[in-house]
């Protein structure tokens, strides 16, 4: 039969000393970084976003509304790595960026993900040039496959995340969101500049979610309009 480990007693007039369990440091070096690449929203679309949010909210769905204050366009959710490998692609990241010029996108009409009979995800569309988006999504994805970073393998759909559903809800209720969605008028379509692409570090903790942006990466910017180079080209031809 096992002995218990004898136990230590205090001297006369000593209190006796309770550990406590510290909880872990979030700014630890032994914490894991839960990190995500993303474009920032500009003050136009925050104001868009937050009136759809304030007519929405009052039909009563379960959903999980976004925080405004940490709104932005998701391009890679990276999740938890260690504090090195987060370093290593904050000096990396720059210059991936860099290749590729800014660009415009703009808002488009409403949405929910993965279908309207089983609303989970509720969003507005991006038109635009969605296909530079693409490519720079494709691009980074590269570089995060070069750090052995998982990568989502489904097809990049480029939009802005309302809101989220918290739980199941039944078939009467799915219709209602897709029907009050496809009607919606969202007005005339606002632009959405890509100048930049932020690496971000999330905190998640009782208070909500708090972003730290580690490195802003700037697009390179066109220093001569497209059209005004063409135009300039004619007028040479001409000479």
């Amino acid at each position: 039969m096992m002995q218990e480990p004898p136990r230590t007693r205090t001297k006369p007039g000593q209190r006796r000393k309770f550990t406590k369990d510290r909880p872990p440091d979030p700014h630890g070096v032994e914490m894991p970084w839960r990190l995500f690449i993303a474009i920032p929203m500009p003050q136009p679309v925050i104001e868009r976003m937050e009136k759809i949010i304030a007519r929405l909210s009052t039909k009563g769905w379960p959903v999980r509304w976004t925080d405004l204050k940490t709104a932005h366009l998701t391009i890679h959710f990276i999740g938890d790595v260690e504090a090195s490998q987060a370093e290593l692609l904050r000096m990396a990241l720059p210059a991936a960026v860099a290749k590729h010029e800014a660009f415009s996108l703009e808002t488009g009409r409403l949405g929910v993900f993965p279908s309207e009979k089983k609303p989970r995800v509720l969003w507005m569309g991006l038109d635009g040039e969605n296909e530079r988006l693409t490519a720079l999504h494709r691009d980074l994805g590269v570089l995060l496959t070069s750090f052995d970073f998982e990568v989502d393998a489904r097809p990049f759909s480029p939009h802005i995340t309302l809101g989220r559903l918290r739980e199941e809800i039944g078939a009467a209720k799915a219709m209602e969101i897709w029907t009050t969605f496809r009607g919606y008028e969202t007005g005339a379509p606002l632009e959405l500049p890509v100048e930049e692409v932020i690496l971000v570090r999330s905190y998640i903790n009782r208070d909500g979610t708090r972003h730290e942006p580690l490195v802003r990466c700037p697009l390179t910017k066109q220093v001569v309009d497209r059209r005004q180079q063409a135009e300039s080209s004619d007028e040479a031809h001409q000479v």
